[in-house]
């Protein structure tokens, strides 16, 4: 809820607690971090935190970066505003001058604010100065030796095979395969111990598994789908048995799959890609419809494309009359119109009204015709979209090209 001064600020009464009220006194805390003196304050007040701790170097942490990064964070002064921008300046200015003095951790579920070079067309003071690394899920011998530790205490031993299941299953995820094993001890037939859990009862109970860990899961894709849409889409493709579509974004898009695997929901592998966790891809076949809705015959698929892509022509439609006419006036927006398609068309079309045009089927308006005119006039379409203006020309370059 702070603004980027007073955030600067607050660290450093985080760090003055230790001190004395005499010593506090030689921080500008006491007076307050307006907007014109913060940076400057925060220096001169980090290097008396760093003389008060025997020169000792700083470490900050921030964590859950996500509620103080643009476009993002809860906070619109975060999100809207530019105190991302003169927060950051005034860490890295203070960094650079000082680089014995401290250093700095992000800590986080979405590295965007280290993978965007520029924020409303300013310079990201920290991008690509931290290089983002995901902590990994466990192997099989992390899940063996997890599992086997805590379970002794509660006098439990494992089949062997166990650990494989787990593995496969759940992708390796600590979490739920501790809650799995949890739930398992308490099929036991006796609450008597030493105990065993055997594959047998593991495979027995898989379905009342799955389906304790159904909120588990969709939280996990929530935070997929929410940061990262576009990366959720393509792991509807890879679940459902497209590779040749999924591989084909990848190519394009390598970051999108760097996420996926950075997060542990993809490995790939010789060949090609595919889930880390069987229990993810069983949780995305059954909850979404493009999953459920993959065809065999190229009939199925000519129909299933035209249900999807009509009604999206369609609206497209509407948003370019809606934005344009408003803009510009039914005679100009027209006019603007009729030279992105240019040639015999728009002499064609040039006695019409746009409403007309855009509405009418015999108009001979195609899904390229309106897709140039958004990118073109992007300033006007970007706050409907929110995406990039690449990612959306991509999009329908896509759907144009596999009508």
């Amino acid at each position: 809820m702070r603004r980027w001064n007073e955030a600067l600020e607050y660290i450093i009464k985080t760090g003055a607690n230790q001190l004395d009220s005499k010593r506090k006194k030689r921080l500008h805390i006491e007076k307050g971090y307006d907007q014109k003196n913060a940076s400057s304050h925060f220096e001169e007040d980090l290097l008396t935190l760093y003389r008060e701790n025997s020169s000792r170097r700083i470490l900050l942490i921030f964590d859950e970066i996500e509620s103080i990064t643009f476009e993002i964070s809860p906070s619109k002064h975060w999100t809207d505003d530019n105190d991302f921008i003169y927060f950051w300046q005034s860490i890295r200015s203070t960094y650079q001058k000082n680089p014995s003095l401290f250093s700095f951790i992000i800590a986080g579920v979405n590295p965007k604010c280290v993978e965007t070079g520029h924020v409303r067309e300013l310079d990201n003071p920290i991008y690509k100065m931290i290089r983002a690394e995901y902590l990994n899920f466990f192997g099989i011998s992390q899940v063996t030796e997890m599992v086997s530790s805590i379970g002794q205490y509660m006098g439990l031993t494992f089949d062997d095979e166990l650990f494989t299941y787990l593995t496969d299953d759940y992708g390796g995820h600590p979490f739920l395969i501790r809650d799995v094993c949890s739930y398992l001890s308490k099929l036991l037939d006796s609450p008597q111990r030493p105990a065993r859990i055997s594959r047998f009862l593991y495979k027995e109970n898989k379905q009342s598994l799955d389906l304790r860990l159904h909120d588990y899961l969709k939280l996990i894709l929530d935070v997929l789908k929410t940061w990262y849409p576009f990366e959720y889409d393509l792991l509807t493709y890879l679940a459902a048995g497209d590779k040749k579509t999924f591989e084909e974004f990848a190519m394009e898009w390598s970051e999108s799959i760097a996420h996926l695997i950075g997060y542990g929901i993809v490995v790939e592998g010789a060949d090609g890609y595919h889930f880390k966790s069987q229990s993810v891809k069983d949780f995305i076949n059954k909850t979404v419809k493009l999953s459920k809705k993959i065809a065999e015959t190229k009939g199925e698929r000519w129909k299933i494309i035209s249900e999807r892509r009509n009604p999206l022509e369609e609206k497209l439609r509407k948003i370019v009359q809606f934005v344009f006419v408003p803009r510009f006036g039914h005679d100009d927006a027209k006019d603007r119109f009729l030279k992105v398609i240019g040639g015999k068309r728009a002499n064609k079309l040039s006695s019409m009204t746009l409403t007309d045009i855009l509405n009418s089927t015999d108009s001979e308006i195609y899904l390229n015709d309106l897709q140039k005119t958004i990118t073109k006039y992007w300033d006007y379409f970007e706050h409907l979209f929110g995406r990039d203006r690449e990612t959306f020309e991509f999009y329908l370059k896509h759907i144009n090209k596999f009508k």
